[in-house]
């Protein structure tokens, strides 16, 4: 305990003494600079009184003059007064003969001067051989000239007024220190204990344990510190825990997130990004906190709408081609933001809106095909009827053979309204009430049923291959019989001749479906466009067997619909295969 006592009562009296220490150097300096600011005060008045006086003396008077000023004004002080030219030559000194001083106009207070300040230096005057405080300020000779008006007066008050505050100090400091030293040793023991535990706890606090209290108590000035400390430490652990919640929730929120964000400071040094931003911009963006913008994302676009953004505070938003190849677009849109302490920055929220725009582009194409589609079977049908109202409906050959021509088009007509109608079903999420259990192979053998008197018509033969036990799915039974609707007539309408085969394979969490024939196949260049909209392979053969060009997109939202997949495979001359897959009903 002595020991400890020891080095408290060896440590308050060194900081006792650094402290008076400090104090007298401190309270020195100031009172020089007071002493200083007053000399500077007193030579600015008075290079103002030799402005004002040369304003109104000729030239020629300037040396009489200067001195009966500084005679005036030197009656408690050694005051030297000089009226200098602009070239840097003295017209007149009151210490000194203005003739055989040297060219002034380097001298640091004229240098200053001469920039329309008024200018301060100290030096030792080399004419008189003191050290002075000059000032010097522009002015201008009653004929016009530009001069400059310099005031100077001797530092030996400075440095005496120095002198005595040292010797007042330091006599202060010993009575002082003698007054601590008494101080101390009266209050080291009764100080230590509370200290001590004052300063555990705030070891604890600094190392992040803000639990800690300091278990001192009392009515005086440590049991009140005491106190304060301990509502200190439970307010920083309550802010503590509460920030530790708002980072999570914002970490959790940032994570959760399907938008990029990405928030930069003034400098565009990335502060916070969160994981999305790796999927969009398809980037590493781990560790990229404290790099540059421009290093993490090399989008020179991105980079200079943020550059805009924080340079006139608007925000801005601007859409990015990132992999042309691909049609990968992404959305940007950048806020700025001022934080505390006027910190300012930037925050990026990016979307990948490809999808949205290959969707624009499919609408877009979808109703130019289904305009020109539609405009066809009606610019027909109003042509036909156009001409029997003009006279043919009286030719009952004619009448016959129009109402016939009339019939197909109305047909096409219809079956086109009805295929893009389905198209819009089967675009639509499936519902689970929509669903219901069935066996493939007996729904498809009923489906296939429908095509007999087409297939036989046609001199085909139709096979089937299916398990022998049942395979069943889960899905809409409608759904089901459009999709095999459209791929079996299909295969009818493009074989002249041959086989048309079924074949369900089943498995445990698969049911693969395949419609085959011995048609006329597809083109390589075709196959992977044959899903599209309106796309015909052979547009005059479907055209003459009713076809729409929607059957095989119809077929392939509705197996996605329900979770499945279609791929075709061909061989030009040798006919196609269609094979859908569906997940099995468990």
């Amino acid at each position: 305990m002595k020991s400890i006592i020891a080095k408290y009562i060896a440590f308050l009296l060194l900081a006792t003494l650094a402290s008076i220490a400090t104090s007298g150097l401190i309270s020195i300096s100031i009172l020089n600079k007071k002493h200083q600011e007053s000399m500077e005060d007193r030579l600015f008045g008075l290079t103002a009184v030799v402005a004002s006086l040369v304003r109104e003396v000729p030239r020629e008077r300037l040396r009489d003059a200067v001195g009966d000023a500084a005679r005036t004004l030197g009656m408690e002080g050694d005051i030297r007064l000089t009226v200098i030219m602009a070239d840097g030559s003295v017209a007149a000194d009151s210490a000194a003969d203005a003739d055989s001083m040297d060219n002034h106009l380097d001298r640091p207070e004229i240098a200053e001067a001469a920039n329309g300040k008024v200018g301060f230096a100290s030096r030792k005057s080399d004419t008189v051989n003191k050290r002075y405080m000059y000032a010097a300020r522009k002015a201008v000779l009653k004929n016009g000239e530009e001069c400059f008006a310099r005031a100077a007066a001797p530092m030996e008050r400075v440095e005496s007024s120095a002198k005595q505050a040292r010797a007042s100090m330091i006599t202060a400091a010993a009575f002082t220190l003698a007054a601590a030293l008494i101080a101390v040793l009266a209050s080291s023991i009764m100080f230590a204990a509370p200290v001590r535990r004052l300063t555990e706890m705030s070891a604890k606090i600094s190392a992040g344990d803000f639990s800690a209290r300091s278990g001192v108590s009392g009515d005086n000035e440590f049991g009140v510190l005491g106190r304060s400390m301990d509502s200190m430490a439970e307010s920083i652990e309550r802010d503590v825990a509460e920030l530790k919640r708002a980072r999570d929730d914002i970490e959790n929120i940032l994570r959760g997130m399907r938008d990029g964000v990405i928030v930069v400071d003034s400098g565009k040094r990335i502060i916070l990004i969160n994981e999305a931003v790796e999927e969009i911009f398809r980037v590493e963006c781990r560790n990229s906190s404290g790099k540059p913008l421009l290093s993490v994302l090399r989008l020179a676009a991105l980079n200079g709408a943020v550059d805009a953004v924080l340079a006139d505070g608007a925000p801005r938003a601007i859409e990015i081609e990132t992999d042309p190849i691909e049609g990968t677009v992404i959305d940007a849109r950048i806020f700025p933001f001022r934080g505390g302490d006027a910190d300012s920055g930037a925050i990026v929220a990016a979307r990948d809106i490809s999808r949205l725009k290959k969707l624009e582009i499919v609408r877009r194409e979808f109703i130019e095909n289904a305009s020109h589609e539609l405009r066809t079977p009606v610019a027909i049908i109003r042509g036909f009827v156009e001409t029997l109202l003009a006279g043919a409906s009286k030719d009952a050959s004619a009448l016959d053979r129009f109402l016939i021509l009339l019939d197909k088009e109305s047909l096409r007509l219809m079956n086109l309204t009805e295929d893009i109608l389905s198209l819009e079903r089967a675009q639509r999420r499936s519902s689970p009430d929509d669903a219901e259990s069935f066996d493939a192979a007996a729904l498809l053998k009923d489906c296939a049923s429908s095509f007999d008197l087409f297939i036989f018509g046609e001199g085909l033969k139709l096979e089937t291959d299916f398990p022998p036990e049942p395979a069943f799915l889960r899905m809409s039974k409608q759904d089901f019989n459009q999709i095999f609707v459209n791929l079996i007539d299909n295969a009818v309408k493009f074989t002249d001749r041959g086989v048309v085969r079924l074949k369900v394979e089943s498995a445990a969490d698969a049911v693969r479906i395949s419609v085959s024939d011995t048609g006329v196949g597809i083109p390589a260049q075709d196959i992977e466009r044959v899903f599209e909209r309106f796309y015909r392979v052979d547009k005059s053969r479907s055209r003459e067997r009713g076809g729409t060009g929607l059957g095989l997109s119809i077929v392939k939202h509705l197996t996605e619909k329900w979770g499945g997949s279609v791929s075709v495979e061909s061989k030009l001359g040798t006919g196609s295969s269609f094979s859908v897959s569906f997940p099995a009903a468990l």
